[in-house]
Formats: structure tokens, sequence, C-alpha cells
């Protein structure tokens, strides 16, 4: 069976009707919806503490007593300090300083990307995330070893790929030691970190720093 449709001629050359409101309308606004429970973390977490601390700023408190209305008082009292103006001055050339890496060069990369097609912007994207997808380390800790007030830092790490417990291998340990801001006297690497037992996620450095001795020392290596 055929069913024809069928149309007048003026509709014919009138072209397609145009779309209802809610047609032109309604995907324009779906987009603010998906954005509303990002925006709402946001005011929440950020903005409203941000409004709330600039409210406090006025008042003299110590969290426990009443508040006390003071003004421009606080203030005052840091413009006045002797080290605010060269603390100001880092703050500028740090925020001009990051400017150029966090802004202008990402935004430059983005468009110069927007060009790359076919298997080059495959190349491109794999370039870009892999650093993130193969981090050499899944988890690191610091501890002192050695006398009290002499102890020396040493890195503890969990490769990403497994491995044996013990002092890490050069390649291992000059990413770590080019990592860190302070001279390391050891690098040593484990297959995990131990926890503490009344905190579940906190690393248990004491333990680490007693099996990090006894490694350094020459005794056996076995689990921190």
């Amino acid at each position: 069976m055929t069913i024809l449709l069928t149309r007048s001629r003026a509709e014919l050359h009138a072209g397609p009707r145009p779309a209802t409101r809610r047609t032109r309308h309604g995907p324009r606004y779906i987009g603010y919806v998906y954005l509303l429970p990002a925006l709402a973390v946001y005011v929440l977490f950020l903005l409203a503490p941000f409004a709330h601390s600039v409210y406090l700023s006025f008042f003299s408190w110590d969290g426990i007593t009443d508040q006390k209305y003071v003004g421009l008082a606080n203030y005052e009292r840091l413009f006045a300090l002797p080290d605010f103006p060269a603390a100001l001055g880092r703050t500028v050339v740090l925020v001009l300083g990051l400017l150029p890496f966090t802004l202008v060069v990402p935004t430059v990369v983005g468009l110069l990307a927007r060009r790359v097609r076919g298997r080059a912007a495959t190349v491109y994207q794999a370039l870009v995330f892999a650093p993130m997808l193969v981090a050499p380390v899944a988890g690191a800790a610091l501890v002192g070893v050695g006398p009290q007030g002499i102890q020396q830092p040493v890195a503890i790490v969990v490769p990403a790929a497994s491995g044996r417990s013990g002092l890490a291998d050069d390649e291992l340990a000059r990413s770590v030691r080019a990592a860190a801001d302070l001279p390391l006297a050891a690098v040593l690497t484990v297959r995990s970190l131990p926890v503490d037992i009344r905190h579940a996620s906190k690393i248990d450095r004491s333990r680490l720093a007693r099996w990090a001795g006894g490694v350094l020392s020459g005794a056996r290596v076995g689990r921190p």
C-alpha cells in the first residue's frame, strides 16, 4: 500500500515551516541546566566562603567569643606591617610570571591544535595525555632517617610498574631527585605504603622511617 503525502503549491514555495518556540529555545537553555550542579558547587565552596571571609575581616573575633565590629582596623594593621610591601610585590611577580604559562601558552597551543587533522591529531593527543596515564610513581612519602636532630630526608616511592622493594634504580632516583625541592639522602621503593591503623588514609611515616633506616644500614629488605 502506498501513502501519498501532498502539499499545496504555496506550501512548497514557502519552504520549511519555522521552528516552534520550544524547538528554538529548548536546546539553547538545556546547557545551563547541565551547568547548574557545577555552578552550585562553585558558589557553595568558593564564592560563599570568600564573601564570608570578607565579611569577617571587618570584625575582631577569636572564633569563640562574640564578634566585635572594628571596621577597617584589620586592614590598617595589615598595611602597616613592614613586610607587607615585599610580600605584595612577590605575589604580583608570581601572578604575572605564571600568567603566560597558565593562559597565553595554553590558548595558543589550543588554537594551533585545532588545525591538526588526521593521524597527526591522534599522535598529538597521545603525546599530551601519555604523561598523565603512565606516571612513573603511583605514591610517595618523605621520611627522616637518622638520630633526632640530624635526620636526613629519604624519599620512599611506589613505582607505577610493580617491582622489588629496596633502593630505587638510577633512572627513577634521578626523576625523584629532580622533582624534589630538597636534597635527598636516598630514594627507596616499596610495593605499597603502610597506613596508620587509626587513620585509614594516613601514611605510617614512623614505620616507614624505621624500615628505611634498616634498609640503608644493610638489614634484610622486607615489607615496611
